[in-house]
């Protein structure tokens, strides 16, 4: 029940910070954020309308295109702020139009971990990863053959010889560890642009989504697609409501949530 949604929103060409919490947690989240960010100003607001009176609404919601356990690349790896890349599309928007990315997360229960510690000791036993699905262990005459069943060796008593990971794959292993280690929580991903047509609707919405291509580790690593649903009632309601889709949701670690948001460092350069 602790959900929380964090939004940077674009408005008369100025980029905000938004916190959306639950009453009870207002004193804590204001803690936290002092604590982190000693020079932030916080402000208690009643919110911001993105609408217009007159244009077109655009949404679409951001998914993992791989299991929960594969992860991102966070900015650890990074060799710029991610955040920059995340705002800078938002600095492109016209004043009279506007934008937001909302991301609402929930704590995510633990047995989230135990799919990619299963997929972890799977690979490093031998198991390798399945070079279609990029998934480990998980019965493919790829991973059949590494593991030896039906081979000839095995038919003639001789040891199975366990598949050697390739360097890649070893990284893969330390990656789905790494993103174990630290606390999941829930996420849904939401981009929403309004603009005076739809044209421009569509460019603004592209663009943003583009940004998190950055987090893409291609070929082993998990990566990000946006989905732009036909009806768009169900995904402008939710925005609205700040409500958590459970069919839309995904698991991120604290690493890769705070490569996606935080408030602005001194080395942020976007205007706005």
């Amino acid at each position: 029940t602790d959900h929380v949604s964090f939004e940077i929103t674009v408005q008369k060409k100025i980029i905000s910070f938004y916190v959306a919490v639950p009453a009870s947690m207002t004193h804590y989240i204001t803690e936290q954020i002092n604590a982190q960010f000693p020079d932030a100003q916080i402000e208690e607001t009643d919110g911001y309308n993105l609408f217009l009176r007159k244009g077109t609404v655009m949404a679409a919601h951001l998914k993992l295109i791989k299991p929960n356990a594969y992860p991102i690349k966070t900015y650890k790896k990074a060799e710029t702020d991610p955040l920059s890349a995340i705002t800078n599309p938002l600095s492109q928007i016209e004043e009279g139009d506007a934008a937001v990315i909302q991301l609402t997360v929930r704590s995510a229960h633990k047995k989230w971990r135990g799919a990619g510690v299963a997929m972890a000791k799977q690979a490093t036993r031998g198991g390798g990863f399945d070079k279609k699905s990029g998934l480990a262990g998980l019965g493919s005459e790829f991973a059949k053959a590494a593991l030896g069943g039906g081979g000839s060796q095995q038919q003639q008593g001789m040891p199975q010889q366990p598949k050697q990971l390739t360097q890649m794959e070893q990284e893969l292993v330390r990656g789905i560890e790494e993103k174990a280690s630290k606390a999941g929580m829930d996420v849904n991903i939401r981009i929403v642009v309004s603009a005076s047509d739809e044209l421009k609707s569509k460019r603004y919405l592209d663009n943003i989504a583009n940004a998190f291509s950055q987090y893409n580790l291609y070929q082993y690593g998990n990566a990000f697609a946006a989905e732009i649903p036909s009806k768009q009632k169900n995904i402008i309601r939710d925005f609205i409501y700040r409500s958590f889709n459970e069919r839309r949701s995904f698991v991120l670690n604290t690493e890769e949530m705070a490569s996606i948001f935080h408030f602005p460092l001194s080395i942020t350069e976007t205007p706005g």
